[in-house]
């Protein structure tokens, strides 16, 4: 009895359709952050890369298509390299090279917490993109740019994918959209699709406020200021809009008007909004928070639930052993989770170690913080500690995790073999199993068909997998059906194996009916016929099929296949024109598939090399034309034309009504003139008293005016005769009067 282990294939977890087919979040699939470094999301999980040209500290942009392709990434801008030391603000193309250097004197500022913001051209213009950019609050160190008093504020760049052989170029820039405005950037979509609201802070100190403005295909609208009590660093839009989080302060946005609630916010004491993110469906707000006697922790906040305390979710350092610094950005990924940069400096040794941590489960009952999940290098010589990860109009996560605790996987199908046991697997590891059977262990063994599901308790809740236990039959058959619009052989056989499995592997052998001489051996994988080579078609033949499927050894039956003739091949030649054939003249031919006919007609060879079809040659009544038509197969089939092709056509005659025997060669005799010989032919010739003066019955014979040699007297005389053409069965009379003249 075989025993198989089998754990299917397919892992479909139920999310929206965005998701599940790589739309939308597959924008933020590429991230280049830091000196260098570059991190990709594959099948879910980040991995790597050093392959990046990024420059960069905070407020970085790194931008892909919906289908997860980078198009771009950028620092945002800087201050001019000479006087800053600081690179003066670059674009990348995907190949990381440059595609567009702003000289410090156009775009954001270097180390503006939120530099740049990149979304499509609302217009729908294709391979159009906007960067938008922010200046830092240090913007005149150094010295300010000429021509840049308050600095540049809000900026924009409109990049075209369709340049430079699809790297992509700047078309456009537009200087100070908002001016003075600094640090602060964020930007979400109107309700109606039409396009974006932007928000960023009034760079007046004195006057704090958010200022916000429209962009749609009309381009950016007339910033809308609304007072605040305070303005600080970073800008955060829950990813459906709903919520604006800046300076600790949580605002109701209504993203129909883009009107922040001002009266109505709530003040989230203690958090900070530099290292915060909304979860995709709005509802959690995670952000790093100080705690008595816990120091800094990562809490979640239930937005749902405004009096429910927040959740304490990791303590950044829960000894004294270590100093931790986050203060970076978190942000959302394509696989639903939440990232950070963290370092960390052990007090013992001063060893630091500095990396990329996630947040997952972040809407289950109990969320998990994985730390250092990837090493970074430690790049603190750099001045600043590059923790800033790049930054996304976060409205492309929505839908990318789902608010059940509770996750059901899509039914799986277990294939057994007769009455074989089945071991049964889940598809995800857990820390306790519940099957349908009362079984607790991870894997069951079951000897009947039916459903078994498995209820696995993960950290981030439960999974319910279930699968459908199917047994295949061992039988496995054959049946030899003509090939008759498959293919140019003569005979396929179709097999099963069983109700229910597909078979992975199959070896015909072919082996003549009489003497078993082996005549072929075919090993098919993955088909579900087998054609007999043609040439064997026409001798039995015995065929002898092994086969294994997913799940069942060792199947074999024969098959005896009697010779076959085959008459799929049936052309015709047939005459194109109604008008009877007739020697000498034109007469067009067809080479057409007969009535019934499954091999089709591919070409034709005339007896005298000609492949012309239809043809027109000229009829030939001793030697009727013959052609050889080929099949699609190779088959051919010689043809002739079978119709009688008449000696003689298109007959006429006539007789003359004057005779004149005179010798001068006209009308010297009465008879039959015709271009066309004359059988059985009779002629009688009277004079006006009714008696017989000539007769003949051959048509070549004419009246010369005698009678037993003796001219007959002029006058009119009557004649009556009978004949008949070739090739013709009716008998022609002409009878009348002529006149005889002397």
């Amino acid at each position: 009895m075989m025993l198989r282990l089998l754990t299917p294939a397919v892992l479909c977890l139920a999310l929206p359709a965005v998701l599940a087919g790589q739309g939308a979040p597959a924008q933020a699939n590429n991230w280049h952050f830091s000196a260098g470094l570059y991190v990709q999301f594959q099948n879910g999980a980040p991995v790597l890369s050093l392959d990046s040209a990024m420059e960069g500290v905070e407020g970085v942009v790194s931008y892909s298509d919906t289908t997860g392709q980078l198009l771009f990434y950028t620092n945002g801008g800087g201050r001019p390299p000479a006087t800053s030391g600081q690179n003066g603000g670059t674009i990348w193309n995907r190949n990381n090279e440059v595609m567009y250097d702003m000289m410090g004197t156009q775009g954001g500022g270097f180390s503006a917490r939120q530099s740049s913001i990149a979304m499509p051209d609302p217009a729908g213009e294709p391979g159009v993109h906007y960067l938008f950019t922010m200046d830092e609050v240090e913007f005149d160190v150094g010295g300010s740019v000429p021509g840049q008093p308050l600095g540049r504020g809000l900026s924009y760049f409109v990049i075209d994918m369709n340049l430079n052989g699809g790297l992509g170029g700047v078309r456009d820039y537009v200087e100070a959209v908002y001016t003075p405005a600094y640090e602060g950037l964020d930007a979400t979509p109107m309700a109606d699709g039409s396009g974006y609201w932007l928000v960023c802070h009034a760079g007046d100190a004195a006057d704090p406020a958010l200022v916000v403005l429209p962009f749609t295909a009309a381009g950016v609208g007339a910033p809308l200021t609304y007072a605040v009590p305070d303005v600080a660093g970073r800008i955060k839009f829950s990813p459906d809009g709903a919520y604006l989080l800046n300076d600790a302060r949580l605002y109701d946005f209504d993203n129909a008007t883009g009107v922040p609630d001002v009266a109505g916010l709530r003040l989230l004491a203690g958090i900070s909004t530099q290292s915060s993110s909304f979860t995709p469906d709005g509802r959690f707000l995670y952000a790093l928070e100080e705690r008595p006697a816990l120091g800094e922790i990562i809490a979640r906040y239930d937005l749902d639930e405004p009096t429910t305390p927040p959740l304490a979710v990791e303590i950044l350092a829960p000894d004294a052993t270590e100093l931790v610094l986050v203060n970076g950005n978190f942000q959302l990924a394509p696989n639903g989770n939440i990232y950070f940069v963290e370092q960390r400096l052990s007090l013992a040794t001063g060893g630091v170690s500095y990396g990329l941590s996630e947040i997952a489960c972040i809407t289950a009952p109990a969320p998990v913080v994985n730390r250092l999940i990837i090493d970074l290098p430690d790049q603190s010589d750099l001045g600043f500690l590059p923790q800033t990860l790049p930054q996304f109009v976060d409205a492309i996560f929505v839908g990318t995790t789902t608010e059940e605790d509770t996750v059901r996987l899509e039914a799986g199908l277990a294939l057994g073999c007769g009455d074989d046991p089945v071991r049964l697997e889940p598809r995800v590891t857990g820390f306790a199993y519940a099957w349908s059977t009362g079984d607790t262990s991870r894997t069951i063994v079951v000897t009947t068909p039916g459903t078994y599901c498995v209820s696995v308790a993960t950290d981030c809740g439960v999974t319910v997998d279930c699968q459908e236990v199917v047994y295949e039959s061992r039988e496995l058959t054959a049946t030899a059906v003509r090939d008759d619009d498959l293919g140019c052989d003569g005979v396929r056989t179709v097999y099963r194996a069983g109700a229910a499995g597909e078979l992975t592997e199959l070896m015909a052998t072919l082996t003549d009916g009489t003497t078993g001489e082996v005549l072929a051996t075919v090993t098919v994988t993955g088909a579900d016929t087998i054609s007999v080579p043609r040439d064997l078609t026409g001798r039995p033949t015995r065929l002898t099929l092994s086969a294994t499927t997913a799940n069942c050894d060792g199947l074999t039956t024969t098959l005896d296949l009697p010779a076959a003739t085959d008459d799929r091949f049936r052309p015709l030649l047939t005459r194109v024109s109604d008008a009877e054939p007739c020697n000498g003249q034109a007469l067009t031919l067809e080479v057409t598939d007969g009535p019934g006919a499954t091999l089709a007609l591919a070409g034709v060879r005339w007896d005298d090399g000609e492949t012309a079809n239809p043809r027109t040659l000229t009829a030939d009544n001793t030697a009727p034309p013959g052609v050889t038509a080929f099949s699609v197969c190779g088959d051919s089939v010689r043809l002739t034309f079978t119709e009688t092709i008449a000696e003689f056509c298109d007959c006429r005659d006539g007789v003359p009504e004057l005779v004149t025997p005179n010798g001068d060669g006209t009308n010297d005799f009465f008879g039959l003139y015709s271009n066309c010989p004359a059988q059985d032919f009779t002629l009688l010739v009277y004079n006006r008293w009714g008696q017989p003066v000539y007769s003949a019955t051959d048509a070549a014979r004419r009246w010369d005016g005698t009678k037993d040699g003796t001219a007959q007297d002029p006058g009119v005389y009557l004649y009556r005769m009978t004949f008949r053409y070739p090739d013709q069965d009716g008998v022609e009379t002409r009878e009348g009067q002529f006149t005889l003249v002397r």
